[in-house]
């Protein structure tokens, strides 16, 4: 299980205007700006702001990406890649199909994700880090105060007690530099992780369930 999963990267450079971010997420939009595969996103992240209106024209130019690579590979009608408002403030990736997503062409597949690469997924992340936490503050400190706000965990729980019910799946697997696994495979093998361990706080409640699950996706209630 994930309860926030952010890996950008540290050592970014500034935007090319020469004007330094300064939201308290800067660093964050520094790395965006410095590894964008498209002038879309450097233009959107160049003034260290994301707006609702940005983050629709990157939708939309995505969708427009999946619609040239679903007409290239000539499989319109077999997989309908779109991204859309999911309701909550974020936006989610949806896609319908008539086989199996693990049985579509893996070069399609491919050319999907790098759609995705293209336009969306940093600033993805980007809006979510903002909307759940606007002042870069700890996230698992804003989600234990969440857990004990709506009374999932006692008052006085402690950071230490949260760490460690979450801490029980971990997800960790033996690297082998030599055989090393292909995305594919470790996809795979997080998934069987994550249907074999559920971590569950001292009381039995299951971290990934109900209130507990909903101040992990949202500490803030928004």
């Amino acid at each position: 299980m994930a309860l926030v999963a952010v890996a950008l990267l540290a050592g970014a450079c500034a935007p090319a205007t020469g004007e330094p971010y300064s939201s308290p997420w800067a660093a964050e939009f520094a790395e965006v700006y410095a590894r964008a595969e498209s002038d879309l996103v450097r233009a959107i992240v160049a003034d260290g702001e994301l707006t609702l209106a940005e983050m629709r024209e990157a939708i939309a130019a995505t969708n427009a990406c999946f619609r040239d690579v679903e007409v290239e590979f000539g499989v319109v009608g077999t997989v309908e890649t779109t991204l859309a408002e999911d309701g909550l403030g974020g936006f989610t990736l949806r896609t319908g199909h008539v086989e199996p997503w693990h049985d579509v062409d893996q070069e399609l597949r491919s050319a999907i994700a790098d759609c995705e690469f293209r336009y969306w997924n940093d600033l993805w992340i980007l809006w979510d880090l903002i909307r759940l936490n606007p002042d870069a503050e700890d996230f698992d400190g804003l989600v234990l105060d969440c857990l004990v706000r709506n009374s999932v965990v006692p008052q006085g729980f402690t950071y230490h007690q949260f760490r460690e019910a979450v801490d029980q799946c971990a997800f960790v697997y033996d690297h082998d530099p030599e055989h090393p696994l292909s995305p594919e495979e470790l996809r795979l093998l997080w998934e069987q992780h994550d249907r074999d361990c559920r971590p569950q706080l001292p009381d039995g409640t299951y971290l990934d369930e109900g209130a507990a699950w909903d101040c992990q996706m949202d500490p803030l209630n928004h």
